[in-house]
């Protein structure tokens, strides 16, 4: 069964089998974090991440993962946060730079009235 609609059927088990099997692989920790927030798996997705900042500490991709989960999560002052520092770590992070356009539209339209 596939984590994600569209997605080829063992996507979910082959990332854990890869976390399975190298425990320290911090990419495959953030793909199944991002695997996880599409289907509002968050906590699950948060602690695949902190593991992965265990192993790569100063990776721009774990401060994107990370704020892509707090977004999904409508924490837009966290997700923003982590956003700048992916950036402040890489600063052609495009993704990063991109969803922080996204939560200000986000955020916009939350304020609108009704």
């Amino acid at each position: 069964e596939p984590i994600l609609p569209g997605e080829p059927p063992g996507s979910e088990s082959v990332l854990k089998r890869m976390i399975r099997n190298a425990p320290n692989d911090a990419w495959a920790r953030r793909e199944y974090a991002l695997s996880l927030a599409a289907v509002n798996r968050m906590e699950e997705g948060f602690e695949h991440v902190e593991v992965a900042k265990l192993v790569e500490p100063n990776s721009p991709s774990n401060f994107y993962t990370l704020g892509h989960l707090y977004h999904r999560s409508d924490k837009y002052e966290e997700a923003r946060d982590t956003y700048q520092e992916a950036i402040r770590k890489s600063v052609d992070n495009d993704v990063a730079i991109v969803e922080l356009f996204n939560i200000a539209r986000d955020v916009g339209e939350k304020r609108k009235p009704s």
